[in-house]
C-alpha cells in the first residue's frame, strides 16, 4: 500500500461511483447482517453494547447530569499483510461525538463513517488504562460514507476523566485493517451563573447580491460584474493581500462569513429530494431513505432543518409547506414534522441552512464594530530605550 491509497480514503467518488451507491442495494445504506467469528448474524440493533440510534435518542432525553467531553485525535494507521510497519493516516476516519450521564455513568457514543470507503467496523475498545479496557462494541458493522453508529456503556469514572477509545475496522473488498485512536477527557459540568439567556429575535442578514455574483464565477475577474461586485471583489483582494489587521477586521470577517454561507446553502441544496417518498413510523415521524439522495448527504445530521413540499392540495388552494427537523440520522433519515403529513407520495423535501450560527456571528461582527479591539488584537511593538540604572550610594560612616 503506498501513500496515494492512504488517500483514497478522502477522495470524492467519480458519478459512477455515486450512481452505483444509489442504486445498489449493498450500497444503498440498508443496514445489512453479518456472520460474526462464531457464525451468529449479527446487526447494530443485536449487539449488546451498541444501541440503535432511536434507542439512544429516547434514553438521552431521560437523563439528566449530561456533562460534555473534550476529543482529541491520537492517531489512525492502516495494518498492511505484506509490512510489517503501519501506513500512518493523516486525517481522522471517524468523527465522534460524546456525551457522559454523571448519574448513572453511562457513556454514549455516535460514531460516523467521514471517509468516502466503505469500512466494516469490528471492534470498539475504551482503555482505562494500557492494559485495561472494556468493549463498546464487537460483532460486525457495515458503515457506508456518512453512516452514523450510536453506542452505549456504563463505565467506572477515572480521577483524572482520560480515556482512550480504539476503533478496529476493515476497508471493503481489501486484506487493509485500520486502527484508530481518539482520546476522551470528560469535563465537569457546567454552572448556571446569572439569570438566565433570553434571545431576542435575530436580524436577517442576508447574503448580499454581488458576493453571490463574485462567488459563482469563482472569483475571477469578469467585464460583466456589477458595480458592486467589482469593488467588493477588488477590496476582498486587497484584505487577502494585506492580511487580516486593525483596518479590516471586521469587513474581512464579515466577507468570509458570507462566502462560507453562500457555500454551505449550495451544498444544502444538493440535497433536496424531488418525487421524494416518505414512510410514516410515528404520528409526525417519518422514515426518509437515504437510497432517494442524488448524492451522499454526509452535511445532514441530527437537528437540521426539514421542509416537506406536499404540492397542491386544492383548486383554490396552493401547495402546503410542513416544517420539521431530523430526530435521526443512520442508515436511514428520522424527520419529525410540526403537523402531520396529509400525503406520502410525490413529495418536495428541502434541508434548508440552519442560519443560526452565521446570524449570530453577523451580529458579533456588529458588536465589534463599535469598540476599539486594537490594542488587544493587534498590539503594537514599541521598541522601549534602555534605562540606565540608578547609581546607588553606601551611607556614609558617621564618626564623632
Amino acid at each position: 500500500m503506498t501513500p496515494d491509497d492512504s488517500e483514497r480514503l478522502w477522495t470524492i467518488p467519480s458519478p459512477d461511483d455515486s450512481e452505483r451507491l444509489r442504486t445498489t442495494p449493498n450500497d444503498s445504506g440498508q443496514l445489512r447482517t453479518f456472520p460474526d467469528d462464531s457464525g451468529r448474524l449479527l446487526t447494530p440493533n443485536k449487539t449488546s453494547p451498541a444501541m440503535p440510534a432511536r434507542q439512544s435518542r429516547k434514553s438521552h432525553l431521560k437523563r439528566t447530569g449530561t456533562t460534555r467531553c473534550l476529543l482529541q485525535w491520537v492517531e489512525s494507521a492502516i495494518n498492511i499483510p505484506e509490512s510489517r510497519t503501519p501506513q500512518i493516516v493523516p486525517k481522522p476516519v471517524f468523527r465522534m461525538t460524546v456525551e457522559f450521564s454523571i448519574t448513572q455513568s453511562m457513556i454514549t457514543i455516535k460514531v460516523q463513517n467521514f471517509c468516502s470507503q466503505i469500512l466494516i467496523l469490528r471492534s470498539t475498545y475504551l482503555y482505562y488504562e494500557t492494559s485495561k479496557r472494556v468493549v463498546l462494541f464487537g460483532g460486525v458493522l457495515r458503515m457506508v460514507p456518512g453512516y452514523e453508529f450510536a453506542m452505549e456503556k456504563e463505565i467506572h469514572e477515572k480521577e483524572d476523566r482520560s480515556y482512550h477509545v480504539v476503533f478496529l475496522s476493515d476497508l471493503l473488498g481489501t486484506p487493509y485493517r485500520l486502527r484508530e485512536t481518539v482520546m476522551i477527557h470528560l469535563l465537569s459540568p457546567r454552572k448556571a451563573r446569572g439569570p438566565p439567556l433570553t434571545l431576542s429575535k435575530l436580524p436577517v442578514f442576508p447574503v448580499p447580491e454581488y458576493v453571490q455574483e463574485v462567488y459563482l464565477y469563482g472569483f475571477l475577474e469578469n467585464p460583466h460584474y456589477s458595480r458592486n461586485a467589482s469593488l467588493w471583489l477588488e477590496r476582498l483582494k486587497t484584505y487577502r493581500a494585506k492580511q487580516l489587521n486593525a483596518d479590516n477586521l471586521t469587513d474581512y470577517l464579515r466577507s468570509l462569513d458570507q462566502i462560507d454561507e453562500f457555500d454551505s446553502h449550495l451544498q444544502m441544496l444538493r440535497y433536496t429530494v424531488e418525487n421524494g417518498t416518505l414512510e410514516e413510523r410515528l404520528p409526525k415521524e417519518y422514515v426518509l431513505t437515504i437510497d432517494q439522495f442524488k448524492v451522499p448527504p454526509v452535511l445532514l445530521e441530527v437537528g437540521s432543518h426539514v421542509q416537506v413540499n406536499c404540492g397542491v392540495i386544492g383548486r383554490n388552494q396552493g401547495s402546503t409547506i410542513v416544517r420539521g427537523t431530523i430526530v435521526e440520522r443512520s442508515s436511514i433519515i428520522l424527520i419529525e414534522t410540526e403537523t402531520p403529513l396529509k400525503t406520502l407520495r410525490s413529495l418536495k423535501i428541502e434541508f434548508p441552512l440552519n442560519r443560526i450560527q452565521y446570524k449570530l456571528e453577523y451580529k458579533a461582527l456588529v458588536h465589534m464594530s463599535r469598540l476599539d479591539f486594537s490594542s488587544i488584537l493587534f498590539p503594537k511593538i514599541e521598541n522601549a530605550k534602555p534605562t540606565t540604572p540608578a547609581k546607588k550610594f553606601d551611607d556614609a560612616v558617621i564618626t564623632e
